[in-house]
């Protein structure tokens, strides 16, 4: 099958690489002179969106202008899959825009380019349980946990956000903070203290389109952010009265 790729990211090249033992790769991205390897073809928009699956790799913030200015180059029957770290935006988005012979599955891969460098086996991808075509999210299902040996795991876009908030939104707020802190290794470092400095350079290298995604587009992630914000100065409070 064709399988094209909207967006030409550290993520999408990384998957990319390894998609290719099963799909004819096609790739569009707004940047005209990145490096295309000669194994994907680089097409214009219109051929992309013409293909079998359309993987969205694109920032959430991005997809509602997205869809309503292209929406009708997409193929009859295809799937088009997004890949964003918030879901019910993006889910709720492509059923609104996309033509009712179009087949969508929200999904969030929760692995970074970094974590697949041997290939996806191990890794886990939530796919959301709003779709339409039961039949067609089953054989999807099936090709990423059988073929990519993936770990499944199943959710609604509200449920998924609202865990989302609290495994992603807070770890990134946090780590932003250790980047304003310039966050050091020490020669006397502790076991926790290196557990800490990993988390850190684990997502030290996220870039501000994935970090704003993640705080501004997900609904539950403010609340979880006041909530830490209430504790700290609650802690700091304790701390100041006990002098």
């Amino acid at each position: 099958m064709n399988c094209s790729v909207i967006g030409y990211g550290n993520f999408s090249r990384t998957a990319c690489y390894y998609l290719k033992e099963y799909f004819n790769l096609f790739v569009y991205d707004i940047k005209q002179d990145i490096f295309i390897p000669d194994y994907i073809v680089k097409t214009d928009l219109e051929t992309a969106l013409g293909q079998d699956i359309v993987i969205l790799s694109l920032p959430v913030q991005y997809i509602e202008n997205f869809l309503k200015s292209n929406c009708c180059f997409f193929k009859k029957g295809a799937i088009v899959l997004d890949i964003c770290s918030v879901k019910l935006k993006p889910v709720s988005l492509m059923k609104q825009y996309l033509p009712k012979d179009v087949n969508f599955i929200g999904t969030h891969p929760l692995f970074g380019p970094q974590s697949i460098k041997n290939g996806f086996s191990g890794q886990k991808i939530v796919l959301t349980t709003e779709v339409e075509n039961k039949e067609l999210y089953e054989k999807v299902k099936n090709f990423l946990k059988d073929t990519l040996q993936l770990e499944i795991i199943e959710m609604t876009s509200s449920d998924h956000d609202k865990e989302m908030a609290r495994v992603q939104a807070l770890n990134h707020f946090i780590v932003r903070a250790l980047k304003k802190l310039d966050l050091q290794p020490s020669l006397v470092s502790t076991p926790a203290y290196n557990k800490l400095f990993d988390l850190y350079e684990t997502l030290k290298y996220d870039s501000d389109d994935l970090f704003y995604t993640i705080q501004r587009e997900n609904l539950y992630a403010d609340a979880m952010r006041r909530n830490f914000i209430n504790v700290l100065q609650d802690i700091e409070g304790d701390i100041l009265n006990e002098k």
